[in-house]
């Protein structure tokens, strides 16, 4: 039982870490754009949305949410996020490095 809780623990501090890699330097305009795509798309008020919140536990959004989120997304940078990166985006800074990097790509 202690091995696992210590797994888990481990499990979240990693997520933690990679969290804060993923939402140092966000653009406080691109995470007002996203915030307005969250709230606009799946009814979640833009002012509880910020980089470390995570899409489904704290947010609540769906798969169908998410991908709804990435394709206004996608529509408002001209970019375009590929599918297979998707599984690893956790939180709200996650979809903003995505966008960042599917932006300047353009």
């Amino acid at each position: 039982m202690l091995a696992v809780a210590a797994g888990t623990l481990a499990t979240r501090e990693n997520r933690m870490s990679a969290d804060m890699t993923t939402t140092s330097g966000v653009d406080p305009e691109q995470l007002s754009q996203l915030s307005e795509i969250i709230e606009r798309v799946a009814g979640v008020p833009a002012a509880e949305v910020s980089p470390e919140k995570s899409l489904v536990e704290d947010l609540g959004l769906d798969s169908l949410a998410i991908v709804a989120v990435v394709f206004a997304l996608e529509e408002s940078t001209s970019g375009d996020i590929p599918e297979e990166s998707l599984a690893g985006a956790v939180t709200v800074g996650d979809l903003l490095l995505l966008a960042s990097q599917a932006s300047s790509q353009n």
